[in-house]
């Protein structure tokens, strides 16, 4: 036998035995999971020498249904993303072999089987969407939180993600306004820490109890900011009240502090909104602030604060924490720097845009009013107006919660909190596209993804 026929003799015996000699927790999903999204990874370890794969995907009941299979084809890398065919509440099997280049093929795998969540009946028909241009629409899924449940829906509004909330206690235990990273992966809030899954609900990473509120924000470095309440004593009109205020907390992977800014120590208690303390009851706690967000930008390396109950927006230098400018209504302290004519109360999520404007939604949570808006601001302070708005969309009255995001495509998309519906409107502010929910209790935030897996896969062999 010469060494060509020897050579080819290995390759064949290492096929054939490949499969069945590698573990089942090397494949995923593991046999028997739980999965929640319809867009499904299927992964198998590489076999040396193979040229292709040939995967098998089908219905499973009492065994595999060969006949009519959701997924059936021959790859030459070892894993497939499946984006059409699976369904809530059904059980799959699958299988992989491999091939030589020189036609040899190995064993099937063992089969393995995986269960997708079953979707409640109260999601049945739950979102509806109308599209009135789909070629302007910014492709991909849109994802949302409601008190620690959470969903995936396409253009159409079908569900393609379910998350439910934990039913040892929704407030605490549930995924809170989730946005994706760059891995693909989910960050969220849960049991008042960070939390890093995917989109098969499985942890990656969890901080311990932080007390944050609201949302958690990634930071380049791999750390996370958020938001954190605070109390202290203050004596007003004679009498001591508690008041709540925030911390920005910056943790790292190994749950430790790294930097931490107190809205205490630098904003002054000579400006809160009087019709909120005139409300509180004797001995109650006042709600100073009530910050809502503390996204970060790498590009001027600042934190914008979203101090809420003081109609205001707070630019802050990292690391130093000293405040740059402020910007909103005026109050007692003269310490806002401009934009009082800008009218925004009780926004949320400022975004600080490319073009160096900012985006946020304003609630207009004002007496007498009957609608909110998602504005973009042009600043500059050294302008004679150093702040105007350059574009706004106005819709229906979201008095508390919601968000604005711009899009890739340089749409923008709105969350109506208050409803739970939202909005993808354009530059000319014509919509493209609107979707409503039947959250009972509203939604705090939306975001659109391109993909629940938008990693690409790289194999090297």
């Amino acid at each position: 036998m010469n060494i060509k026929s020897k050579l080819l003799l290995i390759t064949v015996i290492v096929l054939s035995l490949n499969f069945a000699a590698i573990s089942q927790q090397e494949f995923y999903p593991v046999d028997n999971q739980i999965v929640y999204c319809l867009t499904q990874k299927l992964l198998w370890p590489p076999v040396p020498g193979a040229a292709r794969y040939e995967i098998m995907l089908t219905p499973f009941e009492d065994e595999l249904d060969d006949e009519s299979p959701v997924y059936h084809e021959t790859i030459s890398f070892p894993g497939i993303i499946i984006r059409q065919g699976l369904e809530f509440g059904e059980e799959y099997a699958w299988r992989v072999r491999s091939f030589a280049s020189n036609g040899s093929v190995s064993a099937w795998s063992d089969t393995l089987r995986f269960q997708v969540i079953e979707l409640p009946d109260s999601l049945d028909d739950f979102i509806e969407t109308v599209i009135h241009d789909q070629e302007a629409m910014e492709p991909g899924y849109t994802i949302t939180s409601s008190y620690g449940l959470a969903v995936g829906f396409t253009d159409s509004g079908k569900i393609v993600w379910y998350v439910p909330r934990d039913a040892d206690g929704w407030f605490h235990a549930g995924n809170w306004d989730i946005r994706q990273l760059e891995s693909g992966d989910l960050l969220s809030i849960q049991n008042r820490g960070a939390r890093i899954f995917n989109p098969n609900d499985e942890t990656l990473w969890n901080s311990r109890y932080w007390g944050f509120h609201h949302e958690v924000f990634p930071m380049p470095d791999g750390t996370f900011l958020g938001l954190q309440k605070d109390y202290h004593e203050v004596v007003f009109n004679g009498d001591t009240m508690l008041w709540k205020t925030d911390n920005i907390l910056q943790v790292n992977r190994e749950n430790e502090i790294v930097w931490k800014w107190s809205s205490w120590d630098y904003l002054s208690t000579e400006d809160y909104d009087s019709n909120l303390i005139s409300n509180v009851p004797p001995g109650g706690i006042f709600d100073w602030l009530h910050c809502n967000a503390c996204p970060f930008s790498e590009s001027d390396s600042s934190i914008y604060l979203s101090v809420r109950n003081l109609d205001r927006v707070v630019k802050i230098s990292y690391p130093s924490g000293d405040i740059v400018w402020s910007m909103g209504k005026q109050m007692a302290s003269g310490d806002v720097d401009f934009g009082y004519d800008l009218d925004f109360y009780k926004q949320h999520s400022p975004e600080y845009l490319e073009n160096g404007n900012m985006l946020l939604l304003d609630n207009h949570w004002v007496i007498g009013t009957d609608f909110s808006r998602a504005m973009e601001i042009e600043i500059d302070p050294d302008a004679d107006e150093p702040a105007q708005i350059v574009w706004e969309y106005i819709h229906e009255y979201s008095g508390q919660q919601g968000d604005a995001d711009r899009l890739p495509n340089d749409n923008t998309l709105i969350t109506n909190g208050l409803s739970g519906s939202f909005f993808e409107v354009n530059e000319d502010e014509e919509l493209i596209w609107e979707a409503t929910t039947q959250f009972p209790m509203g939604t705090y935030r939306g975001e659109r993804i391109a993909d629940f897996y938008p990693q690409v896969f790289s194999i090297v062999g």
